[in-house]
């Protein structure tokens, strides 16, 4: 939703901007098409795709890459990544949430069910992170359940953590992508569901990675840092794929606009670019199916 995100966003000439998810920079370079003279800030939590990230910035924009910090880590710290720079503000945010493609097509960390591994963490490096092998082995039936059935939207939750632990009994750990992906289809096999417009494991795969990584509590600490940083006439925009990010979008920004945000300074005040959601064009869809869940919500700070 490139364009729905440029219409929102309007970028000026010489606008601070801050891609809170910058990813493999498809957003960053669209926005610096427009941005000819002002800054950039990329922040990426993976280290590998912020990798892929710079190497595509200094080849499609080589003359740009001398106005672009990137920086690793999560937008949830967005102000201390800001006061590390030197910046008071920004004039043009956006997050673009959820996995990225370069993880699923590439990455090799079971984001994608052949994978011989099953990590699922967005910043390997991050100790404090448990991976989703050691969770496995580790969380309780009851906690495995709720995470597939509150952030996965699994149905069969119960009988697929079960599953699990009776296999962990057992002595025979789920330890890659693959083993997890024949496990949960047996499960929907033995219940008598054998075909799904998705594969059955992608619910329990998104559950745990959106536990594992905290990434509802990372979106609410990241919304505030970004509304408190917005210099008067910014713009902010969001883009979710889960319907629980949505909920969190939504309430934090109807907040902002009322006036009732708690962690927001008094007499900070925002206005809706666009009421409602904007969701992606049947052609978008087609082009690429992984959009069809995608919502754009979009602020701005009132100067």
């Amino acid at each position: 939703m490139v364009g729905e995100v440029l219409a929102a966003l309007s970028p000026r000439d010489t606008d601070t901007v801050i891609d809170g998810t910058y990813g493999a920079g498809g957003h960053s370079l669209a926005l610096l098409s427009h941005v000819t003279k002002g800054r950039l800030v990329g922040i990426e939590r993976d280290p590998w795709v912020l990798r892929r990230g710079r190497a595509r910035l200094e080849r499609e924009a080589p003359d740009a890459a001398s106005r672009v910090d990137l920086v690793h880590g999560s937008f949830a710290d967005l102000e201390d990544t800001l006061r590390d720079l030197g910046l008071d503000g920004f004039d043009v945010g956006l997050l673009d949430l959820g996995i990225n493609s370069l993880q699923v097509d590439e990455g090799g960390r079971g984001f994608h069910r052949d994978d011989e591994t099953l990590d699922l963490r967005f910043d390997p490096t991050d100790e404090m992170t448990t991976d989703a092998a050691t969770a496995l082995s580790t969380w309780s039936e009851r906690a495995l359940a709720d995470a597939l059935h509150e952030l996965g939207g699994e149905r069969l939750s119960r009988p697929i953590a079960r599953a699990i632990v009776r296999r962990r009994e057992q002595g025979r750990q789920v330890t890659t992508a693959q083993e997890l992906a024949a496990l949960v289809a047996g499960v929907y096999r033995r219940h008598g569901i054998r075909r799904q417009r998705i594969h059955p494991v992608t619910r329990t795969a998104q559950g745990l990675r959106m536990v594992i990584n905290d990434e509802l509590g990372h979106l609410e600490r990241g919304l505030t840092a970004f509304l408190r940083s917005m210099r008067p006439g910014a713009r902010f925009a969001v883009l979710t794929f889960h319907s629980g990010e949505a909920r969190v979008v939504k309430r934090a920004f109807r907040a902002a606009v009322k006036g009732e945000h708690a962690d927001l300074p008094e007499g900070m005040l925002f206005d809706w670019i666009h009421r409602g959601a904007v969701k992606p064009s049947r052609e978008e869809i087609q082009a690429n199916t992984r959009a069809r869940s995608c919502q754009l919500r979009a602020l701005r700070r009132v100067a």
